[in-house]
């Protein structure tokens, strides 16, 4: 409990192709207790000689469980029978460090697994693998998902959604994404259930597919997943990535 620990750390040049996070928690554990877990562990990752964290995100919504603990399959990210699974390429050219910090007073045991390929010398076009994390409350502007200068591609996000005011125009909000600098967006979706890949308030009810899905809908709050693999969205100055909230982010 309150305490942060390195899990693991590897050499390169190498790219981490699968990592394993097993949490054990103590039995009798009350329910609510061990979901808020899910955003009181941390998990960072460092890339080389780097200080600062490539990787810092609540341990739940990292594995696209922000809210409860949910078993899911897609291709780079699963959860299944308590094991949490990522398998996004993390290329690294000196060494990784994985680090688990525990902010809540229930001890938890983690167990790990870690699928690594060596690489002979380190290619100069490779990218570092980066997630972050950020909450808004609803004010009359988007949510902004992503807001990065730098080269790179962007490879998707996990979204919760959730409104108070009992209406599900939450799920009416376009998605906009903007690359090197436009004043207008490359991507601007027509609702927030389209750009996971579902339609209609997800009135099919949830679902999982190899790149997206809606883990939850429920209570006017919804979860949902989509992963850029077979269509990253590249840029060469910078991207920024927002959602309204609802029709002209009129939900609270």
């Amino acid at each position: 409990p309150n305490e942060k620990k390195l899990i693991t750390t590897c050499n390169g040049p190498a790219v981490i192709e699968e990592l394993q996070l097993i949490p054990s928690i103590p039995a009798g554990t009350k329910v609510t207790k061990r979901d808020s877990l899910l955003r009181k562990l941390a998990v960072r990752i460092y890339w080389d000689d780097n200080t600062l964290p490539s990787v810092e995100v609540p341990f739940g919504d990292f594995f696209c469980n922000g809210v409860r603990f949910r078993s899911f399959r897609s291709l780079p990210i699963a959860v299944e029978s308590g094991t949490f699974v990522i398998r996004f390429p993390m290329p690294f050219k000196k060494a990784a460090r994985i680090e688990v910090e525990n902010g809540s007073d229930i001890p938890v045991e983690i167990k790990t697994g870690i699928k690594i390929r060596p690489i002979g010398a380190w290619p100069g076009d490779m990218n570092y693998f980066h997630a972050t994390w950020r909450q808004t409350m609803g004010n009359g502007v988007p949510h902004e998902i992503l807001n990065f200068q730098g080269k790179g591609h962007y490879v998707g996000c996990y979204l919760v959604a959730m409104a108070l005011d009992g209406s599900w125009n939450i799920l009416e909000g376009d998605e906009s994404i903007y690359r090197d600098n436009e004043v207008f967006p490359s991507i601007h979706g027509t609702g927030l259930e389209d750009y996971f890949n579902g339609g209609w308030y997800y009135n099919g009810g949830i679902y999982t597919m190899p790149f997206s899905g809606a883990l939850e809908r429920a209570g006017i709050r919804a979860t949902q997943f989509r992963f850029h693999v077979p269509d990253p969205i590249a840029f060469q100055k910078g991207i920024r990535v927002s959602i309204e909230f609802g029709h002209a982010n009129a939900s609270r």
